[in-house]
Protein backbone atom coordinates (compact mmCIF):
# COMPACT_ATOMS: atom_id res chain seq x y z
CA UNK A 1 0.00 0.00 0.00
CA UNK A 2 1.02 3.80 -1.24
CA UNK A 3 1.65 5.59 2.55
CA UNK A 4 1.89 8.85 0.35
CA UNK A 5 0.63 11.92 1.80
CA UNK A 6 -0.80 14.92 -0.65
CA UNK A 7 0.68 18.31 0.02
CA UNK A 8 -2.95 19.37 1.27
CA UNK A 9 -4.53 19.10 4.44
CA UNK A 10 -8.22 19.86 3.21
CA UNK A 11 -10.86 18.88 0.83
CA UNK A 12 -13.22 20.97 -0.42
CA UNK A 13 -12.65 23.01 2.59
CA UNK A 14 -13.27 20.80 5.38
CA UNK A 15 -10.32 20.17 7.13
CA UNK A 16 -9.70 17.11 8.64
CA UNK A 17 -11.19 17.86 12.16
CA UNK A 18 -14.28 19.73 10.41
CA UNK A 19 -14.69 16.81 8.60
CA UNK A 20 -14.60 14.53 11.86
CA UNK A 21 -16.91 16.40 13.58
CA UNK A 22 -19.65 16.78 10.87
CA UNK A 23 -19.43 13.04 10.66
CA UNK A 24 -19.96 12.40 14.39
CA UNK A 25 -22.85 15.05 14.86
CA UNK A 26 -24.58 12.93 12.22
CA UNK A 27 -24.07 9.44 14.10
CA UNK A 28 -26.77 8.84 16.04
CA UNK A 29 -26.29 6.92 19.06
CA UNK A 30 -29.59 4.80 20.32
CA UNK A 31 -30.05 4.82 24.31
CA UNK A 32 -31.83 2.74 26.07
CA UNK A 33 -32.92 4.54 29.33
CA UNK A 34 -34.19 2.43 32.36
CA UNK A 35 -36.77 3.40 34.65
CA UNK A 36 -38.12 1.82 37.65
CA UNK A 37 -40.78 -0.19 35.89
CA UNK A 38 -40.22 -2.19 32.69
CA UNK A 39 -43.27 -0.62 31.00
CA UNK A 40 -41.73 2.55 31.34
CA UNK A 41 -38.12 2.01 29.76
CA UNK A 42 -37.74 4.54 26.84
CA UNK A 43 -35.09 4.43 23.80
CA UNK A 44 -33.94 7.56 22.56
CA UNK A 45 -31.18 8.88 19.60
CA UNK A 46 -28.63 10.85 20.54
CA UNK A 47 -25.81 12.35 18.70
CA UNK A 48 -22.46 10.54 18.91
CA UNK A 49 -20.27 12.56 21.67
CA UNK A 50 -16.66 13.11 21.39
CA UNK A 51 -15.76 10.72 24.19
CA UNK A 52 -18.11 8.31 22.64
CA UNK A 53 -16.03 8.56 19.87
CA UNK A 54 -12.75 8.53 21.64
CA UNK A 55 -13.59 5.51 23.31
CA UNK A 56 -14.91 3.10 20.10
CA UNK A 57 -11.48 4.50 18.41
CA UNK A 58 -9.59 3.70 21.42
CA UNK A 59 -7.90 7.19 21.55
CA UNK A 60 -8.09 10.26 23.95
CA UNK A 61 -11.17 11.95 23.98
CA UNK A 62 -9.23 15.63 24.56
CA UNK A 63 -7.52 13.93 21.36
CA UNK A 64 -10.58 13.87 19.34
CA UNK A 65 -11.51 17.80 20.80
CA UNK A 66 -8.13 18.74 19.85
CA UNK A 67 -8.78 17.49 16.03
CA UNK A 68 -11.96 18.61 15.83
CA UNK A 69 -11.25 21.72 16.71
CA UNK A 70 -8.03 22.74 15.05
CA UNK A 71 -5.58 22.42 17.66
CA UNK A 72 -4.09 19.42 16.49
CA UNK A 73 -2.44 18.54 13.04
CA UNK A 74 -4.29 15.58 11.19
CA UNK A 75 -3.96 12.34 12.78
CA UNK A 76 -1.74 9.60 11.27
CA UNK A 77 -3.29 7.05 8.71
CA UNK A 78 -3.71 4.38 11.19
CA UNK A 79 -6.10 6.77 13.18
CA UNK A 80 -7.97 8.24 10.99
CA UNK A 81 -8.79 4.64 9.51
CA UNK A 82 -9.69 4.03 13.62
CA UNK A 83 -11.97 6.78 13.66
CA UNK A 84 -13.74 5.72 10.48
CA UNK A 85 -14.28 2.70 12.02
CA UNK A 86 -15.58 3.49 14.75
CA UNK A 87 -17.75 6.27 13.10
CA UNK A 88 -19.14 3.16 10.62
CA UNK A 89 -18.33 5.53 7.60
CA UNK A 90 -18.96 3.91 4.11
CA UNK A 91 -16.08 3.56 1.37
CA UNK A 92 -16.52 6.56 -0.15
CA UNK A 93 -16.65 9.12 3.45
CA UNK A 94 -13.46 6.84 5.00
CA UNK A 95 -12.41 8.22 1.62
CA UNK A 96 -13.27 11.48 1.87
CA UNK A 97 -12.32 11.36 5.50
CA UNK A 98 -8.36 9.91 3.90
CA UNK A 99 -8.56 12.91 1.54
CA UNK A 100 -9.00 15.71 4.22
CA UNK A 101 -5.81 14.48 6.21
CA UNK A 102 -3.78 14.27 3.48
CA UNK A 103 -3.77 10.73 2.45
CA UNK A 104 -4.16 8.69 -0.29
CA UNK A 105 -7.45 7.04 0.18
CA UNK A 106 -7.48 2.96 0.02
CA UNK A 107 -8.76 2.70 -3.61
CA UNK A 108 -6.63 4.58 -4.96
CA UNK A 109 -3.51 3.42 -2.90
CA UNK A 110 -4.10 -0.61 -3.47
CA UNK A 111 -3.25 -0.15 -6.76
CA UNK A 112 0.06 0.40 -6.00
CA UNK A 113 3.06 2.60 -6.85
CA UNK A 114 3.59 1.15 -10.34
CA UNK A 115 -0.44 1.35 -12.20
CA UNK A 116 -0.99 4.85 -10.10
CA UNK A 117 2.02 6.03 -12.01
CA UNK A 118 0.40 4.71 -15.42
CA UNK A 119 -2.74 6.06 -14.76
CA UNK A 120 -1.28 9.43 -13.75
CA UNK A 121 0.49 9.09 -16.92
CA UNK A 122 -2.39 8.03 -18.82
CA UNK A 123 -4.68 11.36 -17.61
CA UNK A 124 -1.77 13.07 -18.15
CA UNK A 125 -2.20 12.35 -21.88
CA UNK A 126 -5.41 12.82 -22.24
CA UNK A 127 -5.85 15.90 -20.37
CA UNK A 128 -2.72 17.45 -22.51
Amino acid sequence: MLSVRFGVSNMSGYTCGAMLRRFREAKSIVVLRHNATWSQDRTYSVTMSQNELASRAGVDPAYVNKLETGKSPAPRRPIVLKLADALDLGVLDRDCLLIAAGYVPDCISQLGEGRLMALLEDCWRVSV
